[in-house]
């Protein structure tokens, strides 16, 4: 459609394979304060989508950053469903999505996916089958012989296992192959 994509990821792997699929429709920058900076001043859509498992999403955008935004540019916080990654954000609803801070659009409606649930169903279920079926085939065994996969576990035996719900709840955690061990 003409447009300049940028996408900044802290992920050099994940940068490297959004290269090679989208082979060079798109530019991929390493994200780090100054670059993000440099690439946001000029936007004309933001779109922050950060997730931290089990955390809150770090505020990669200031408020005095949004103030040297363009006038009409546009912000969408996909991470708004994790406390948002711009400093601006506010939660919004589908009857009344956008805000606007020193003339820059906010869109910050929580669980976007509700919004296309047919799509969303159909894209969780293609995501998420593979390990289902993999549980179901191996037990136990498939997260024993799979410490990423492992990582899925937050609770086993009573132990919590996810360190960030332990930290944003004041609760011990132990590694996921402890619990497994136990």
């Amino acid at each position: 459609m003409g447009a300049r994509v940028v996408v900044l990821d802290r992920s050099l792997d994940r940068l490297r394979y959004l290269d090679d699929i989208f082979m060079g429709r798109i530019e991929t920058v390493w994200s780090s304060a100054a670059a993000l900076e440099e690439q946001v001043i000029d936007a004309d859509l933001i779109i922050g989508a950060v997730l931290i498992p089990g955390a809150a999403a770090p505020k990669l955008v200031s408020r005095d950053l949004v103030s040297k935004l363009q006038k009409g540019s546009v912000m969408v916080d996909v991470a708004i469903d994790q406390g948002g990654c711009f400093e601006t954000s506010r939660a919004t609803s589908y009857q009344d999505p956008t805000y606007e801070v020193d003339g820059v659009v906010h869109y910050c409606v929580a669980n976007m996916p509700g919004g296309v649930a047919r799509t969303a169903t159909l894209a969780l279920t293609n995501a998420t089958l593979p390990y289902v079926v993999r549980l179901a085939d191996q037990g136990l065994e498939a997260l024993r012989g799979d410490a990423r996969f492992a990582l899925g576990l937050n609770v086993h035996v009573g132990k919590l296992t996810h360190v960030g719900v332990g930290e944003a709840f004041s609760l011990d955690a132990v590694s996921p192959a402890e619990a497994l061990n136990s």
